[in-house]
């Protein structure tokens, strides 16, 4: 009896010794809201399973869209992955991989990937321009099962995944992501930024960006400059790098961009982005944009300043307006000065200092003047 204690007392330590710790985060999503949720809670949140096959039939008619299944979830459904790209021209630069959906209640995820892929599938020039350059991959629902079951944040086997990378035995649906990473990892065209899709129940948008413990000074300075690349087209509705910083003390294994930097490191920009997760949620397709275009001018290969416009009449008839600004650095002096011209030399706006605010009332090509001591310098902004 006292050798059978021992023995499983030995045991026992033995496997405490070789468990691996989770690293406690703050949850980025914040808190469950069942109230809220409930009064959402139509099929799929508003968003099923069928929603998205009736999506996938439209997107597949696309010429730059190619539909995959990638795998099935624990119940079978499929999983999709839509490449978009252009594949008449074979200068393909850059790869990104978006998913979305691994929280079945976080429903505006889905709302802003499906106007990421509207938006990448639009005739706009600069779209066209990344089109040709890059490769982007979609999965829009990695958590089908969740969705049509009603659950919160788990799989059907109430698991969640999000925080399930570092298991070992990962759920289904984890290991499909990995399976499809790792293949696309070892093309010719590996990912360079790699999107995570949620949204967060304290109602802002914002990216969760990684300290400098947990990575490295390079890669925090990646994150800067793409952060700061979306939150230029849209000033006041993308929150600052530093929001919400995570992996303040260590590298945390249990998370998609924890496999990202443990197997790639600085080779991918991998992000959780969060959309507002409450009854205020709204300008998914804005969102979208500024998110698109920021991965354009990440990479550059859009014009440095690019504004997103939110178009609205504001009294009838025809009269149209947008409001926006812009933060304009220059790195040959101090500015003094903005002016923001039409092509025809017709003045928008003006304001001393850095920082340009201006109202407008129709889309097209505009000039910015940068003054700054002693010179000027002049840039083409498209507003669209």
């Amino acid at each position: 009896m006292v050798k059978s204690i021992m023995l499983i007392l030995f045991l026992l330590s033995a496997s405490i010794a070789v468990a691996q710790p989770t690293i406690v985060e703050e949850d980025p999503c914040g808190a469950y809201i069942p109230d809220f949720m409930n009064s959402l809670l139509k099929a799929g949140y508003g968003y099923s399973y069928a929603d998205l096959q009736n999506d996938i039939d439209t997107w597949q008619k696309d010429e730059f869209v190619k539909i995959d299944s990638i795998g099935a979830s624990v119940q079978n459904r499929t999983i999709y992955m839509l490449s978009i790209t252009d594949s008449k021209t074979n200068e393909k630069e850059f790869r990104i991989w978006i998913h979305a959906r691994t929280h079945p209640n976080e429903v505006q995820s889905t709302f802003v990937t499906n106007e990421i892929i509207e938006y990448l599938l639009s005739d706009d020039e600069y779209i066209t321009t990344l089109r040709e350059k890059c490769i982007i991959n979609i999965v829009p629902m990695i958590n089908p099962d969740g969705v049509e079951l009603g659950y919160g944040r788990e799989n059907a086997n109430q698991v969640n995944i999000e925080s399930n990378w570092s298991s070992a035995s990962p759920e289904i649906e984890v290991q499909v992501l990995k399976r499809v990473l790792d293949s696309l990892m070892k093309t010719s065209t590996p990912i360079d930024i790699a999107l995570n899709m949620h949204s967060a129940s304290n109602c802002k948008r914002y990216f969760v960006y990684h300290a400098e413990a947990g990575t490295s000074a390079k890669y925090v300075d990646m994150q800067k400059k793409f952060i700061n690349h979306v939150k230029s087209e849209w000033t006041n509705g993308i929150e600052d790098w530093n929001y919400f910083v995570s992996w303040t003390s260590t590298t945390p294994t249990q998370y998609p961009e924890s496999w990202f930097w443990l197997n790639h490191a600085e080779k991918v920009l991998a992000l959780t982005y969060e959309d507002m997760n409450c009854a205020e949620a709204k300008d998914f397709d804005m969102t979208a944009q500024v998110i698109v275009n920021g991965i354009g001018r990440y990479f550059e290969l859009l014009p440095p300043y690019i504004i997103s416009s939110n178009f609205e009449k504001t009294e009838i008839p025809y009269k149209i307006t947008t409001n926006g600004s812009l933060l304009t650095i220059n790195g040959n002096g101090k500015v003094v000065s903005t002016e923001l011209y039409t092509t025809q030399g017709i003045r928008v706006d003006s304001k001393k200092g850095e920082y340009l605010e201006f109202t407008i009332n129709r889309k097209g090509l505009y000039i910015l003047n940068i003054n700054v001591e002693n010179s000027a310098s002049q840039v083409k902004i498209i507003i669209r």
